[in-house]
């Protein structure tokens, strides 16, 4: 059985190698063929040296609109609702495709102009020249690619009688099953197919190469796939993409962020639901700029660091932008600064007065320090050598929470818990940046024990009466409530030392 294995493994080996190709050797083969050879050549990343599919959701208007489309479909994954084997990948840029030119049809008018300049730009001229060289080839542009997409592309690639063979728009998904080796079979015959010369960068053709009597499998070097947007600014696209995931959006920002600023500022204001959407905005405007630490982070990472630990993405990683971030900081921060103004009023006067001109500028020059200094420690931290980051980030941390009491009242209970949640995550990262594994100590758990600690602190302090509110059992329950998932898991760890399997160093035997 393991020869068997070992023969198979050899076979595919050896037809890989067979089909893989050096560019010189298909460039000879296509100056040297017959006349009316049939040449079934590849479209996305060969006879252009992009995805067209990805181009064309490049194009959706406007911008930050077509960015958070695009990433809501990440998330929600619906090509994975479909049934059969129609679910999955399959269907993946079908399902986008199909989505955004319903959502946004002024797309298919745009396109043409933009293919027109893709051409131009991008066509891969070694292969085209020598293509074109050859006016005895019956050239056939074989994809999985979309008609309406490919079709205005291909025709400003000078290639005389080009023939396009690639898949419906609204039936897509079923030409995709079907498979391109098939439907090439269906549409030619087989023996046409097979005394053809192929050419393409992807393995997903290996029935074509196998099929073919002249495959050439090559990956040209000037071929990138890039994801649709990819270029484009978007706040909190980097995060989610290349940083972290979308979920952190809910969890990290949302939950460990913004539910924390509500429950320690909001809770104590007279409108605590306006407060609290202004906080939201806030929040929003703090993460455009906080956001441009991590470009940076990466930046320094891949250029400096011996062992950069960056995520893995598909994507190529965009360049931080200068201006975008601020100026999307800005709008999020004026709407934020006047809900907390009015927040504080005893009736919310919508005009444009002096008071709330005078109010509210104040805040917003006070906002813009806190921002430009989180920018100014961020810089610091990604530029000061890995031990030593554990300093400005604690001031990173301290930026994320307790600054915002800057802007608004503050209670003891609201401050006791700001400072748990930055403690907390202050000491996970310091034992990960002392080597250690910052998930052996839970991040609820630690913070409940943080958030005890400091509880009975204020009560010594201040007496029980300064601890015993609601809005400091409700804190409490919160943070108990988050713990819940580990809690179980860390109770169940614990054994007797006979029993224990933890390594120690001789300095704490």
């Amino acid at each position: 059985m393991l020869q068997n294995t070992q023969t198979t493994q050899t076979v595919v080996q050896f037809k890989l190698q067979d089909i893989q190709k050096p560019i010189p050797d298909l460039l000879h083969q296509l100056h040297g063929a017959e006349p009316n050879t049939n040449v079934l050549v590849d479209f996305d990343e060969t006879l252009l040296l992009r995805n067209s599919t990805e181009e064309y959701l490049d194009t959706l208007q406007p911008k930050a609109i077509g960015v958070a489309f695009l990433s809501g479909l990440d998330f929600l994954k619906p090509w994975n609702w479909l049934p059969g084997q129609l679910q999955g990948e399959i269907s993946r840029d079908w399902v986008r495709v199909l989505l955004s030119t319903i959502l946004f049809p002024w797309t298919l008018l745009i396109w043409p102009w933009r293919a027109k300049k893709l051409a131009q730009t991008q066509q891969n001229q070694i292969l085209v020249q020598s293509l074109s060289n050859n006016p005895n080839l019956n050239v056939l542009v074989t994809t999985d690619g979309f008609r309406p997409i490919v079709a205005p592309i291909l025709r400003h690639i000078q290639i005389e009688a080009a023939e396009l063979h690639a898949c419906r728009l609204w039936l897509g998904v079923v030409d995709r099953l079907r498979g391109k080796f098939n439907r090439l079979n269906d549409a030619l015959g087989a023996e046409k197919v097979a005394n053809s010369i192929v050419v393409t960068d992807s393995l997903n053709d290996i029935e074509l190469l196998q099929a073919a009597s002249h495959p050439f499998l090559i990956q040209w070097p000037q071929a990138q796939y890039i994801q649709a947007m990819t270029a484009t600014y978007a706040p909190l696209l980097y995060t989610s993409k290349f940083k972290h995931s979308p979920i952190y959006l809910l969890r990290g920002i949302l939950l460990d962020q913004w539910l924390m600023l509500v429950l320690a500022l909001s809770w104590i204001s007279a409108k605590p639901i306006l407060h609290a959407t202004g906080l939201l905005f806030l929040t929003v405007s703090f993460w455009c700029v906080y956001e441009l630490g991590y470009y940076e982070n990466d930046y320094v990472a891949k250029h400096y660091e011996k062992q950069p630990n960056l995520k893995e993405s598909d994507g190529v990683r965009p360049e931080a932008p200068l201006i975008q971030p601020w100026l999307w900081a800005g709008l999020f921060a004026a709407p934020g600064l006047c809900l907390l103004h009015w927040a504080t009023m005893p009736t919310i006067d919508l005009t444009l007065g002096s008071d709330l001109l005078g109010q509210t500028g104040w805040l917003g020059l006070r906002w813009a320090a806190l921002l430009l200094i989180t920018r100014l420690v961020y810089w610091v931290f990604n530029y000061v050598d890995k031990r030593s980051r554990v300093w400005p980030y604690l001031l990173l941390q301290y930026s994320r929470l307790p600054a915002f009491a800057l802007l608004t009242a503050i209670s003891p209970a609201g401050g006791v818990l700001l400072s748990a949640q930055t403690l907390t995550s202050w000491v996970r990262y310091l034992i990960y940046r002392y080597k250690g594994d910052m998930n052996e100590a839970p991040h609820a758990i630690l913070r409940l024990v943080t958030l005890s600690f400091l509880i009975a602190m204020l009560a010594v302090c201040n007496g029980v009466s300064a601890v015993l509110t609601w809005q400091m059992a409700v804190i409490f329950g919160f943070c108990l409530v988050r713990s819940l998932s580990t809690l179980p898991e860390l109770i169940n760890q614990g054994s007797l030392v006979i029993d224990d399997n933890w390594s120690s160093s001789p300095a704490e035997t």
